[in-house]
């Protein structure tokens, strides 16, 4: 069960298909989960699946048959394309700040429809390198909720060229650091660690975090004046710390898919055994989620300054 809320957390769908036979109530009622988060990419993806309940678990298969149409403040965009089992392809790079509509016919379903809008990129900069492990950034506006991840990166050989640093999108096999720390004096500790970071003497009383890090903004606007604030993870190798605008479906996503796998990572919490959360959906007629968020990231490599 971890192990399959740990996949759902970084992947950020949860798509599970099955080759054996399975014994299959006919009556057991079928959903379309659909899966779509724009980004700020040339490739938006979408996933269609029919869910089938079969006694405490669900059973997956692709739907092969759709017509998935992506709108732009109600001017339609383009067809999504198939191109692998369950898989759904549309080259567009949405816009932020424009609201977006996805509605997908199937056969013999009633036709899905979901919105979100295109969230502006965060307002963060970097500056100087402080540790092999401590980054420093500067933010200059707090307007809506952001997330903020590490990813341990595979270009371990790239030139140490500050003009040219390489982008996430070379990188095909990064992973997500499961810890975090960060003193960003506006973070939401529904995640926080109970022990703290001593991975940087100097910063050595910064609280730790599962996975990502939610920044929410300050009630009064006037506390979001720029200041610095740094991000850590434990590990000198190349990286990349991430920031993610979130739209509002977005944000809610992400949150209820942290504290679920967080329900299932306390074993020995009696109420572990007692899961109230449910991972938030927004798709009428069906399950599954359409949002964004606008993705900026930055490279390090121990040899940078």
């Amino acid at each position: 069960m971890k192990t399959f809320f740990t996949t759902l957390l970084i992947t950020l769908v949860a798509l599970t298909s099955c080759t054996q036979d399975i014994d299959i109530d006919p009556r057991a009622e079928v959903k379309v989960v659909a899966s779509c988060v724009l980004s700020n990419t040339d490739v938006q993806q979408l996933k269609l699946t029919y869910s089938r309940e079969i006694g405490g678990g669900r059973f997956f298969e692709e739907v092969e048959q759709a017509t998935a149409t992506l709108y732009e403040e109600d001017r339609a965009i383009g067809v999504f394309t198939k191109t692998g089992y369950g898989v759904w392809e549309l080259h567009y790079r949405p816009i932020a700040g424009r609201a977006y509509r996805l509605e997908v016919e199937i056969p013999q379903h009633s036709t899905l429809r979901a919105t979100t809008t295109m969230p502006s990129p965060v307002s963060v900069r970097r500056k100087a390198l402080r540790s092999y492990t401590t980054r420093l950034f500067t933010q200059r506006q707090l307007t809506a909720p952001y997330w903020m991840l590490c990813l341990r990166s595979s270009l371990t050989n790239m030139p140490p060229d500050p003009l040219h640093l390489p982008g996430l999108n070379q990188d095909t096999q990064v992973e997500l650091f499961q810890q975090m720390g960060t003193n960003h004096k506006q973070v939401d500790h529904f995640n926080e660690e109970r022990e703290l970071s001593t991975w940087d003497r100097a910063y050595s009383s910064i609280a730790l975090y599962r996975y990502y890090t939610r920044i929410v903004p300050p009630k009064d606007p006037s506390q979001g004046s720029p200041y610095e604030f740094v991000v850590q993870h434990p590990s000198a190798e190349a990286s990349f710390v991430v920031f993610r605008a979130a739209s509002t479906e977005y944000d809610s996503y992400l949150r209820s898919v942290v504290e679920k796998m967080l329900f299932y990572e306390s074993e020995d919490d009696p109420a572990a055994w007692f899961d109230q959360t449910t991972i938030y959906s927004n798709i009428e007629h069906g399950l599954g989620i359409f949002a964004a968020y606008y993705q900026t990231a930055f490279y390090y490599h121990n040899a940078l300054p």
